[in-house]
Parts: C-alpha cells; structure tokens; sequence
C-alpha cells in the first residue's frame, strides 16, 4: 500500500501537480485505490488528455486503467483509482435477486448491481424520467430490461413497452401491460393516449385533494413507460414523448428512455438535461457534457472511456455512471448492472403474469377512458399496418390541441387559461416557432394570431374571451372549448 501510494505521489508531482498528501492506499480486487488531497489547483486537472494519458504510463497502468472521482464535499480532494484487471468479477457483482410477484411496490428500493468500491447500485423508480445512453453493445437494453424486471413485480404498476426498432424489454412479454414496437402509428397511438390519460389524472387528483403529485396504490397504479431507440422515434413521435416527459411526473405516468446518443439533434430536443435522472453507459464525450455538464468530464464521470461489447468480448457492456438515483449519492463511481437472461425474464415475468398484473379498470373508469383503453389495446394487438415504423406526420392541429389542453392540466385545470400563460406552454413544445416575438412588445398579438391562424389552417374556431375581472383585462382560452374542440377532431 505505502508502494502504492507512493509511486501515485510521485506521478503526480511528475505531472506538476501540487498535491499535500496522498492517504489512504488500498489494495482492491481490480488494483489499488488511494485518495489524494491538493495543496492547490484542482483534482480535475488529472482528467486532462495530456495529464491522464502521462499518468497512465508513468503508473504502467492498462489503457484507460485509471479512474479519478471528484470529492463532491471537499473541492481539494479526489478517489484515484488504479486498475490492473477487470474491476467488476462475478463474485463482486452477485446474482439477480428474486423477485416474487406482486412482492414490491413501485416507491421501493431496489437492487441493481454494485459500484467499484463494493457499495450496492439501489434506487427506486418511482418518480423517475430517466434518460439511458450508451453505444450499441454498452448493455443499454439490458439495463433497461434489468429496470422493467424490477417494474413487473410491483403489485401497484403497469408496464408499457416501446420501441421503434426491435422488442424493448419484449422478454418481461407475459408481464408487460401494452406493447407498441416497430409501428409508427401504434407508438404514436400510445402517446397521444398518455398525454389524454396526463390531463384525466390532474383532474382527479385534484377532485381527490391529493396535492402536487399522484398518490400510487393498487387501485391507482402508476404507469412505467420504457422507450427504447429514442432516436429512431418519428418526429411526430418525439415531440409526443417530450410533451410527456414534461408532464407525466405528477401523474405517475413515467419514463424510461434508451438512446445511443444523448445529443438534441437525436433526442428532438435539448429534453436530456432536464430529466431527473440519467444512466451512461459507453457513449460520446459529447453525450456525457450534455447529459452531465461542461465539466462532468473533469469530476470523473468518464462514461468515454467505458467499452462497448463486440461480438466476440464482453469488454464493459453493463458498466454506467449515473445521476438523480433516488437514495443515491451523485459520485463519479462505476457501476455494474446485473445481467437479466433473456430466460430468466420470460420465467418470472410468466410467474407475474399467472399472479394477476396490475387492474387498471378501476382508475380508467374514473378517468373516462376505459373504451379509449381497450380500443388502444385492440390496435396494439393487432398486425402491424403496411407503413409500420415509418413516419406519418399526420395533421398538426391535434398536437397544438393536445399542447393547449396539456398547458391546463399543468396549471391545474383552471376555468380560463389567459394567451400569456398559454405562451410559456407553446415555447416549452418549439422554442423556435414560438419564442421569436419575446423582445416585441406587440409579443401576445403576435402569440394570438399565429395561435389563431394555425388552428384555423386546420378548419378549427376556438372563441377566446376577455378577463374582465383582471388587471388590462388579458384575451384567455377557456378549458370547455378547448375540450369540446379536441373531441370533436379525434
């Protein structure tokens, strides 16, 4: 250990680091550990290219054999990590936990896998709108699967699975609520159905005074919606998802999405960021500043160094960072998630079908949109049609319908909704479209009558009113004719 960290002082001062003591040494399974505190400048300066490729010769470590975690606490301080085999060994790593049906409920922890340092990978999905990045062969639809896995054997949630490209997590099939892949129009169908279910919830949590959020239980589940291939959504598709990632949290309607880039041009929109919580796997260094921030790289959060599975080597498929884990602490650490067979999901998620999944009839009735329900199911199970993930782009006016009635649901249904706050709504959906009269004063005619001219572009009159009772007595939608007027169109 004192060799270790002695030959790890000296590198560093080698490199013109002026550090105050370097403590700690530890022998681990995968190598050596040490912690190293800085008399000045800062630890992240050892993630530098030029800095961390010196180190790892002068360490006569592996290529990418050497990991620095930022101290989130203390500024002056780091985890240097040193490794000289592989760091995740199946005896480190355990095997899946079983899960009996109906055992859990959503807001509880579960465990997923484990970090370098031996602390168990443990969160609860509940109140998730999560991003997965990694390249092809990172181990994201594994991970994703290892997610659904825990969501199909809580007794007080539905699993949705979608996909433009392939099955999702299709081996949990047995325990999985609703399946929309490889068809465009059945994808689209699910999530235009979601965001109607969005605004049926605020209603009723409303009408039952359960506050800011839903309030999960047997009688009213939560919905657990996995999207994986974001980037190969329509474009339809994806502004739909967007809408609901802004919106779903507090109904209980969330969303786990899978991507090989974390970037707005595959995404649709800078939406990454905004999520609360993000998984990277091997990816881009592009992906980790935007998921993560300019300086993600620099505290350690080196997903850019993980390597993805060939089709002969396993190499670090199933090896992620993470941030906004709930019951986790943001550390630049790497994790391993358990590998979910393909045999073992089908096994338990057969076990969960037989036990009974979840019994949405009751919240649906109470929505008004158990018919809309089974016609959704229906379409689902059906063939897919002859332009099956292709993109129908399909008539605007329903979206900016949806986005109007979306922009209630979110201020709590109000009777009126004035042009000013409608706005906010309409920039979040296309800042560009939207946000271009913010420096006009004449900035809400200009709102109103492009409003306006688009729904009328699509044969629909929508009368506004006038607000009296407040101050310049503002223009404003009321939630009847916004209603009555997406009715009539679907």
């Amino acid at each position: 250990m004192d060799q270790a960290e002695e030959a790890l002082r000296r590198a560093i001062l080698h490199e013109d680091g002026d550090i105050e003591v370097v403590t700690n040494g530890r022998q681990e399974p995968w190598g050596w550990s040490a912690r190293v505190i800085f008399a000045s400048g800062s630890p992240d300066d050892l993630n530098k290219d030029d800095t961390y490729k010196n180190l790892i010769t002068l360490l006569k470590l592996r290529r990418n054999g050497l990991l620095i975690e930022a101290d989130p606490e203390h500024g002056d301080t780091c985890t240097v990590r040193m490794i000289t085999s592989d760091p995740f060994t199946p005896e480190l790593v355990g095997s899946v936990p079983y899960r009996a049906p109906q055992s859990m409920s959503i807001v509880d922890m579960a465990d997923y896998g484990v970090a370098m340092d031996a602390t168990p990978l443990m969160f609860s999905l509940a109140g998730l709108m999560l991003l997965m990045v990694a390249d092809s062969g990172g181990g994201k639809s594994g991970i994703m699967l290892a997610m659904g896995e825990v969501a199909t054997a809580c007794r007080d949630t539905a699993v949705l699975n979608i996909d433009p490209a392939g099955t999702g997590i299709g081996d949990l099939g047995p325990a999985i609520t609703l399946d929309a892949c490889m068809d465009d129009t059945k994808i689209r169908a699910v999530l235009e159905f979601l965001l109607q279910w969005c605004s049926a919830r605020a209603r009723q949590r409303a009408a039952y005074g359960w506050g800011n959020k839903w309030r999960v239980s047997r009688e009213h589940p939560a919905i657990c919606v996995f999207v994986d291939e974001w980037a190969q959504l329509s474009d339809r598709a994806k502004k739909l998802l967007i809408r609901l990632l802004l919106i779903g949290r507090k109904e209980a309607i969330w969303v786990y999405g899978g991507s090989q880039y974390g970037t707005k041009d595959w995404l649709g929109e800078a939406i990454g960021p905004k999520l609360s919580s993000r998984l990277l796997g091997a990816c881009r260094r592009v992906d980790v500043t935007e998921l993560l921030g300019a300086g993600a790289l620099a505290e350690g959060y080196r997903a850019d160094l993980i390597r993805a599975a060939t089709h002969t080597a396993v190499n670090d498929a199933g090896q992620i960072y993470g941030q906004g884990l709930p019951g986790m602490p943001d550390r630049a650490i790497r994790y391993k998630v358990r590998e979910i067979s393909p045999d073992y999901a089908h096994r338990v998620a057969t076990e969960r079908h037989d036990a009974g999944l979840a019994d949405l009839t009751h919240t649906l009735t109470e929505a008004g949109l158990l018919d809309a329900w089974n016609e959704l199911t229906t379409t689902c199970s059906g063939a897919p049609g002859p332009d099956a993930g292709t993109a129908d782009e399909g008539p605007e006016a329903p979206l900016i319908l949806r986005i109007l009635r979306d922009a209630f649901a979110n201020e709590n249904d109000p009777e009126f909704l004035t042009v000013n706050r409608i706005h906010t709504h309409l920039k979040a959906d296309d800042p560009q479209r939207w946000g271009r009269w913010d420096e006009r004063e004449d900035r809400l005619a200009m709102v109103g009558r492009t409003l306006r001219r688009a729904l009328a572009d699509e044969g629909i009159s929508i009368a506004t009113t006038r607000l009296r009772n407040q101050p310049g007595e503002p223009t404003a939608y009321r939630l009847e004719d916004i209603e009555a007027a997406l009715n009539s169109s679907s």
